[in-house]
């Protein structure tokens, strides 16, 4: 049971991946950033990139190499994999040194698309409902908001984006699925592994996790 339902939350965190693309598109850096101007280029790129997807399906499905090389190209440029992974490793941020920093951060987006470009390819019929954007904590933040339905009927799941405005545009560096984040799931795993074996420890195992032969 556990294990079906890490499945299709793996499932609908990939989901985001495709609605990742358009959120670095708005060039302004200002406070108080056009959060609506995000919004409306989400609803219109967003169905673009899904018709990518549905059309490459079965090529992308079969070379891995080219899959990720896409997901590098278009989607990594607009996370904000520092961010995201100063709040995964929480307090024990403050005590790594930099170089561990540095690793880590890429050893973290190594394996986020790693794990979450493949189970994007099956995103091909869910529709996406879109809720009014809100603003976040402060003005160089939004939330944008979404219910997806997925085939075969169902409640609609919840999903929120959080954005921060940077120099290169709107960029996410978290994702909530029904309440679920994933900033929050990855803390709380990394968290443990790291009062076990060091950040080290951590950074090796991911590491490891990432070589080709581990590849999904």
């Amino acid at each position: 049971m556990r294990n079906n339902l890490f499945k299709s939350t793996r499932r609908l965190f990939a989901i985001g991946f495709p609605l990742f693309v358009v959120l670095g598109a708005t060039p302004d850096r200002v406070l108080g950033a056009d959060i609506t101007a995000a919004q409306a280029m989400v609803e219109a790129t967003t169905s673009q990139v899904l018709e990518l997807l549905k059309t490459n399906k079965d090529r992308l499905k079969n070379d891995k190499t080219e899959l990720h090389r896409l997901v590098n190209e278009i989607v990594v440029p607009h996370f904000d994999f520092r961010a995201m992974s100063r709040l995964v490793l929480g307090k024990h941020w403050r005590h790594a040194t930099d170089e561990q920093k540095k690793r880590f951060t890429e050893e973290f987006k190594t394996l986020l698309v790693r794990t979450y470009s493949t189970t994007m390819l099956d995103f091909t019929d869910e529709t996406v409902k879109y809720l009014p954007v809100r603003p976040g904590s402060d003005e160089s933040k939004a939330l944008c908001r979404m219910e997806i339905t997925q085939p075969g009927g169902g409640p609609p799941v919840k999903m929120d984006l959080r954005m921060v405005i940077r120099d290169e545009g709107w960029m996410v560096y978290d994702i909530t699925v029904d309440g679920i984040s994933l900033v929050t799931n990855y803390r709380n795993s990394f968290g443990n592994e790291v009062l076990k074996t060091g950040i080290d420890g951590l950074i090796n195992k991911l590491v490891e996790k990432n070589l080709p032969s581990h590849a999904g």
